[in-house]
């Protein structure tokens, strides 16, 4: 007689606190970590980047309205290449596994040098006016001085103590407001069998 078929294993239920691509999601983690800690172990020298910026503007002084100006930028600083590599590797990663990055961390990340993005050590943020958003704000890279600015609208505010808006609300409502149904022309009044018509009493 033939070997019997050994039992099929039961197929495995999915686990429904699986999360989706965990493992990208994760060395996306973790390479974002790695890099914003190597961008913030060394501080940059605050006088360097004052001198640079002096050298920077006294050389666009002299230089003829018809030549392009050259970039100086902030002299390289160390374990700085390093973040940089992490912070490109996680755009690349997150590319090629077709999932979307969150908004903060794609911002804090420089478009020219790939550099994490960290306000008072490697970037500068101001904040502006505007016409069309009242304010917005202005990141600037200290490793290769490009700038971006984001658009950044107050949230609408919701009191409920606001005057003029609840005044504006109760005339809204009262627009709204339907006719009572005893104004209505097609209601009727009885008293007893008798009809009674408006304007008879």
């Amino acid at each position: 007689m033939p070997p019997k078929n050994p039992k099929r294993a039961s197929p495995i239920a999915p686990n429904p606190r699986a999360v989706q691509n965990g493992e990208v999601l994760q060395r996306l983690n973790f390479l974002h970590q790695a890099s914003h800690y190597l961008a913030s172990v060394t501080r940059p020298d605050l006088d360097r980047i004052q001198r640079s910026q002096n050298e920077k503007h006294s050389d666009h002084l002299h230089l003829p309205s018809n030549q392009p100006r050259s970039r100086h930028p902030i002299p390289h600083l160390p374990v700085l290449g390093l973040s940089r590599v992490l912070s490109k590797s996680m755009k690349v990663i997150a590319k090629k596994s077709v999932l979307r990055m969150d908004p903060s961390v794609k911002r804090s990340i420089c478009r020219s040098c790939h550099l994490l993005l960290i306000p008072g050590t490697t970037s500068t943020t101001k904040i502006l006016r505007s016409s069309s958003h009242r304010h917005k704000v202005k990141t600037r890279c200290l490793s290769c001085s490009h700038e971006r600015q984001i658009p950044h609208p107050p949230k609408p505010k919701q009191d409920p103590t606001d005057r003029s808006g609840g005044h504006e609300h109760e005339l809204m409502s009262e627009k709204k407001r339907s006719i009572p149904f005893w104004n209505q022309p097609q209601h009727l009044t009885f008293v007893g069998q008798t009809l009674m018509v408006e304007g008879s009493l």
